[in-house]
């Protein structure tokens, strides 16, 4: 009687034989992929591109291999240059993608600077899928027109200007950088930033610091309130609708929130949400730091201009500049902090003058600073570093309105 484990030698061969063609089928078809990579394929079609539009010559001057620009000074090497072949080819700027050349941007050069400092992606990557960073845990995917169409934009190019600016940072007006730059000019407009946030060493402490908001993790951002709504519109879960989203309506996705609304528009609130993504603590070469002009840098240091003022329009001029009126009015009522109409009949002067001049240790020292404190939800003073001179012109101020 035959055992049922019995070996048999012709079952078993037939199985054995089985499993090396599966294997010897699988390593012909690795091979296959190995020597016929997806660059090979885009620059055997650009060598066509050539040849029928250009000429054999341009043709044949192209070799066939992995091409690469390698950045020491950013630690980078981009290798998107072996399939957008045409990149530095002026005469090909009609060539369709990836063939096309890239627009000359002075002084930016591809080969100096590299792609993914500008456009991101994976810059070592050679399948075009990982290269654009369309995968898993890659957190720097390509700025280009697939990602803008997820945000809702018609313009491919948009989301380039996050990385411009972390050079241009401190640059006000930079072409071809409109969203970032209207983003600089609102903040300046009421309410500032700054009453509450330190940027750049410059600001109130009563809400986080945002002089590198662009580095702040996504695993730091609460999007509890505000799943839902974007699964609804089909927009990216991501670091830049939050911020879009918290800039038009911060109690919505941060209830409880001290930030007031300030009435963003639609692109007003894009543009804020991709300035704080641009606020990176990146150390660049010297190559890549723009040179200011010397009107911008003279522009940057100069005070408010008060030559020629009485102490009283000077104090109504530092009173609006320096950020007062974003929390106070003088007779229109309360708002982020107390109506300041009065106030020289409810306070001695040097009251007033110390409250201005160190807001922190008041809040944490004087009885009345701290109730008033508590009072209006912690929203502490921020220390707006002026002289005792300015204090003195802005109480002259206050004092005039009766």
């Amino acid at each position: 009687m035959k055992k049922e484990n019995e070996f048999s030698p012709h079952k078993d061969f037939y199985w054995l034989s089985l499993f090396s063609l599966v294997l010897f089928f699988l390593v012909l078809i690795a091979f296959y992929r190995q020597s016929h990579p997806e660059w090979k394929k885009y620059q055997s079609r650009f060598k066509s591109y050539l040849e029928e539009n250009v000429g054999r010559e341009a043709a044949s001057s192209v070799a066939i291999s992995v091409k690469q620009i390698w950045l020491p000074e950013l630690n980078r090497v981009d290798r998107c240059i072996s399939c957008h072949l045409g990149y530095d080819r002026p005469d090909l700027v009609n060539a369709p993608p990836p063939f096309n050349s890239h627009p000359d941007i002075e002084p930016h050069s591809v080969s100096k600077m590299g792609c993914t400092i500008c456009h991101w992606g994976q810059g070592f990557a050679l399948k075009k899928k990982e290269a654009h960073g369309e995968i898993r845990h890659w957190t720097e995917p390509l700025l280009g027109k697939t990602m803008a169409k997820r945000y809702g934009f018609d313009g491919g190019n948009l989301l380039v200007q996050i990385n411009c600016n972390i050079c241009h940072r401190r640059d006000d007006d930079v072409p071809g950088m409109e969203t970032i730059n209207l983003a600089k000019k609102l903040l300046a407009r009421k309410p500032r930033c700054q009453t509450c946030h330190i940027i750049d060493g410059i600001g109130g402490k009563t809400a986080p610091e945002l002089t590198f908001a662009g580095d702040k993790p996504a695993e730091r951002f609460d999007f509890s309130h505000l799943k839902d709504k974007l699964i609804e519109n089909e927009r990216p879960l991501s670091i830049l609708s939050w911020h879009y989203d918290h800039f038009l309506n911060p109690k919505a996705v941060v209830p409880g929130s001290k930030m007031p609304d300030a009435g963003y528009s639609d692109r007003e609130a894009w543009a804020l949400a991709m300035l704080m993504m641009s606020w990176r603590n990146i150390s660049l070469p010297v190559m890549l730091m723009p040179k200011r002009t010397a009107e911008a840098e003279v522009s940057a240091g100069e005070d408010v201009e008060t030559v020629g003022l009485s102490d009283i329009e000077r104090g109504k001029l530092l009173f609006e500049s320096e950020g007062c009126s974003d929390c106070h009015t003088i007779g229109k009522g309360v708002e982020s902090g107390p109506d300041l109409k009065g106030l020289m009949g409810k306070r001695e002067a040097g009251w007033i003058r110390r409250m201005i001049l160190n807001p922190e240790q008041m809040e944490q020292t004087d009885p009345l600073a701290k109730k008033l404190y508590y009072e209006f939800d912690e929203l502490g003073m921020p220390n707006v570093e002026i002289t005792e001179e300015e204090v003195e012109a802005i109480i002259m101020y206050i004092a005039s309105i009766k």
